[in-house]
């Protein structure tokens, strides 16, 4: 009977799936710009404050619409990146056009 109670644990733990929590959104703010050619070869495009440059990407938002404008994003990071010496890449929740 112990041997049945092993044997249902092995194969419970051999059906259950790693879940991986996905991470947290951020505040970023900046100025949209459409990418063009880069050396990184990611992202649509980036958004650039004093500091720093993101590439960025969206699901559910169409960046073209943001242009040139200086938003505030929330987003959150891309797995496995920077690569290639690139900025830091962003998926896109939300966005808002803020005054500077």
């Amino acid at each position: 009977m112990k041997y049945v109670y092993v044997i249902l644990l092995v194969l419970c733990c051999l059906g259950c799936k790693s879940t991986k929590v996905a991470p947290e959104t951020s505040t970023y703010e900046g100025v949209l710009k459409v990418q063009g050619i880069t050396t990184y070869q990611y992202g649509t495009h980036t958004l650039t404050n004093e500091n720093d440059v993101y590439a960025l990407t969206s699901d559910t938002i169409i960046l073209d619409d943001f242009d040139s404008e200086y938003v505030e994003i929330t987003a959150k990071r891309v797995d496995g990146y920077p690569v290639e010496n690139g900025p830091i890449y962003l998926n896109v929740k939300t966005i808002k056009i803020k005054n500077q």
